[in-house]
């Protein structure tokens, strides 16, 4: 999972072959992505490792508060150990409810947002709070998006502030303050802040503060980032620099929170919309076995304070691939490997596991702000068509309602996938979408009529 997912950011980073090339080939390499010497061979690559490779590697997690001025020393090591299950399948826990609602159905609402060549329009995506705004990243991209009659229109174009490729976006629930993560030069990654500078006016968009850079090369700082409903606090982690920092408004730095080498704790995080908790995944976390992940719960206070940990089941669960939560952190899910497990909180202040659906290779996760939707995305399924699932979440259980599959081979529909605060409406992003233009990406909203 670590190779796959810098894998498919160093591979929309360097698009240049054509969409044959994107979906006929076969697998060329074992080796590490460092030694893929050409574009189309390293695309060829990626198509062929994405989703979810096997790996074992060795490392206790140990998460401790830092000076700001800590710099790691240490570079990642990249271990090429691949053993790949490619299966399509979607499997259910025993307990839980999945049979389609027949009341339940998604249209599309107004026209997809599309790409030109090479703009992988769609490796990350943000739907507002209401559904009226979206912003959509892609390779030097960043727009947003209002409805205006049939079709999604620029309000404002925010790309001359992205110089790579955009690998994760989060908006605050009242749609005036957004984050965004980039994967910089040499794979750095760097972060950057927006406000709306009048309420009243979408096009009023302007950059907080200043662009705060990563470490180290290949950590990708900002591969995961969460903002507050007002804007105030930020949280960013590394794919593989094992840090997660916090900000105030403006990027000003407030803390570091460490773990070991090779712990990829921050790879992903979600903060409480009053900014008084946050949940941060390390998958390689190895408590119960080489890779079996886990998903931290810590206080953001002065103290920082660890107060939950959730361990993976096993050796390779990976649990903490993707976290997501509820604006009031009451609900919480988390990504394995092979499945996705949604966690609420009980009345001695921790959270039970309260539903278990296994599914193969997940890639994205979101949740309703008000808890009651969950969508996970799934780009390595069909040819990588891609498909996104759709759940109600219930007390204890998980009700299937919807399965919004990609229209083409090779798309990758499911990259990136975002829920409006009701759950109502679901932005999915495609960005190996290919009509004309090679890898030009695209992004569909669509909106549930009926049922729940």
């Amino acid at each position: 999972m670590k190779i796959m997912q810098i894998l498919i950011i160093v591979s929309l980073a360097l698009v240049a072959s054509t969409a044959a090339e994107l979906r006929g080939e076969t697998d060329a390499t074992k080796n590490s992505f460092l030694t893929v010497r050409s574009r189309v061979g390293f695309i060829k690559y990626f198509l062929n490792k994405m989703l979810c490779p096997s790996f074992s590697p060795s490392f206790s997690p140990s998460i401790s508060v830092s000076p700001t001025s800590s710099v790691p020393t240490w570079l990642p090591t990249l271990r090429p150990s691949f053993s790949p299950s490619f299966s399509p399948s979607f499997s259910v826990s025993p307990s839980v409810s999945v049979s389609p609602s027949s009341a339940v159905s998604w249209v599309t609402k107004l026209s997809s947002i599309d790409g030109v060549g090479g703009d992988s329009l769609g490796s990350a995506v943000v739907i507002s709070n209401d559904g009226s705004l979206v912003c959509v990243g892609g390779k030097g991209k960043l727009r947003l998006y209002g409805s205006s009659g049939s079709a999604w229109e620029i309000v404002k174009d925010l790309s001359d502030f992205i110089e790579s490729l955009t690998q994760s976006l989060d908006m605050s629930s009242n749609m005036m303050h957004m984050v965004v993560g980039v994967s910089g030069a040499d794979f750095v990654g760097a972060v950057t802040a927006f406000r709306q500078d009048d309420a009243d006016d979408n096009t009023s968009w302007i950059q907080v503060g200043s662009t705060v850079s990563g470490e180290t090369k290949n950590a990708l700082f900002g591969f995961s980032v969460g903002i507050t409903s007002d804007g105030g606090t930020i949280v960013a982690g590394t794919y593989y620099g094992d840090y997660v920092k916090v900000f105030g408004e403006g990027l000003n730095l407030r803390a570091k929170l460490d773990g070991l080498a090779d712990s990829q704790f921050g790879h992903s995080v979600a903060v409480a919309s009053d900014g008084s908790r946050m949940i941060v995944g390390s998958l390689s976390d190895k408590t119960n076995g080489a890779d079996s992940g886990s998903v931290s719960i810590h206080e953001l206070s002065s103290s920082y304070e660890l107060i939950q940990t959730i361990n993976g089941d096993d050796a390779g669960d990976r649990l903490g691939l993707r976290v997501a939560a509820s604006s009031d952190l009451s609900c919480i899910a988390a990504l394995s490997a092979s499945s996705v497990r949604v966690f609420k909180l009980a009345s001695d202040n921790k959270y039970v596991i309260t539903s278990t659906i296994n599914i193969v290779n997940p890639y994205s996760l979101s949740i309703a702000a008000d808890g009651s939707r969950l969508a996970v995305g799934k780009t390595k399924y069909s040819s990588i068509r891609g498909i996104t699932y759709v759940f109600a979440i219930n007390k204890d259980s998980l009700s299937s309602i919807g399965e919004i599959k990609g229209e083409a081979s090779g798309e990758a529909s499911g990259a990136s996938v975002s829920l409006s605060g009701d759950g109502k409406q679901v932005s999915i992003g495609a960005p190996f979408y290919s009509d004309y233009d090679p890898t030009a990406g695209r992004v569909r909203v669509y909106e549930s009529k009926g049922g729940i």
